[in-house]
């Protein structure tokens, strides 16, 4: 299941990752003023063996339509057992068909790395989803951005980390490119940060971007909003510490931008928080 939004530089890559791999390509094709519907019907025609499905999806815009919302409707028709889902900007490597068999998992994570800086063996990241899921057993993809396919109960269920598959990411190059990035999803995060009902992830994240905007405050020397958001920062994770030390290495990397809030505060780390 993929999502496709004005990719057309990445998307062949990503079609191609899949050859061998699935049965059939499930898309959510957002509004598209490129090459893209044509990228998808060449690949189509060139693989009559690999069942494509396109499915016009609305403009994503925060507040009316998030990627979750996307994510959902790019597996609304798939009837298949097994669900993978991927993005434009991303590609497969490995081979996933060796998983597909009968055993007590719901689903399957797979580390995505940004391959220009990250190579195989670093760490995966925060957000260990759940990217190889049974369809049919309630999976949902929550989150209206960095959103995540969880099980009813949250999470990815009962999953396996796999060693020897990976998603390469393409999607941040360069810092430019990072910083584009981070100015479209924060008016998406702001949003679900707003709604009463947060996820554990959504927690680590918003801190997170809390320290991200302390670090934009400092590049352009405004002292006095850099002081404002070291503060919340701490306030923030005081709050929320047990939910970020629930995914991964989330403990470690939330200290680690606490650590930069504190050096704004002129304070150490408290031990305690490092037990």
């Amino acid at each position: 299941a993929i999502i496709a939004y004005n990719n057309e530089d990445t998307i062949l890559k990503c079609l191609n990752s899949l050859i061998g791999n699935v049965d059939e390509i499930h898309i959510a094709l957002g509004t598209c003023k490129n090459s893209t519907p044509e990228i998808i019907k060449q690949f189509s025609d060139a693989h009559p063996d690999i069942g494509v499905n396109v499915i016009p999806a609305p403009k994503i815009e925060a507040y009316k339509f998030g990627f979750d919302d996307a994510r959902n409707l790019s597996v609304s028709q798939i009837l298949t057992d097994w669900v993978l889902w991927i993005d434009t900007d991303e590609y497969l490597v490995g081979n996933i068909r060796q998983y597909l068999r009968c055993n007590s998992l719901q689903s399957y994570m797979i580390s995505q790395h940004h391959f220009t800086v990250e190579p195989r063996g670093a760490p995966a990241q925060i957000d260990r989803a759940a990217r190889l899921f049974r369809n049919g057993i309630g999976f949902k993809a929550r989150g209206h951005i960095h959103e995540h396919f969880e099980a009813p109960d949250g999470g990815p269920g009962r999953s396996y980390l796999l060693e020897n598959v990976d998603i390469g990411h393409t999607g941040y190059v360069n810092e430019e490119v990072r910083k584009g990035r981070f100015d479209r999803n924060w008016p998406f995060l702001k949003w679900e940060h707003a709604e009463p009902e947060q996820r554990k992830l959504n927690h680590f994240l918003w801190f997170r971007d809390i320290i991200h905007r302390m670090r934009y405050e400092q590049k352009h020397g405004r002292a006095a909003a850099v002081l404002k958001l070291a503060h919340e920062a701490e306030t923030y994770y005081n709050e929320h510490y047990e939910d970020m030390g629930a995914f991964g290495p989330g403990i470690f990397m939330s200290l680690q931008y606490l650590v930069e809030a504190y050096k704004v505060l002129g304070k150490g780390v408290p031990m305690k928080l490092m037990l």
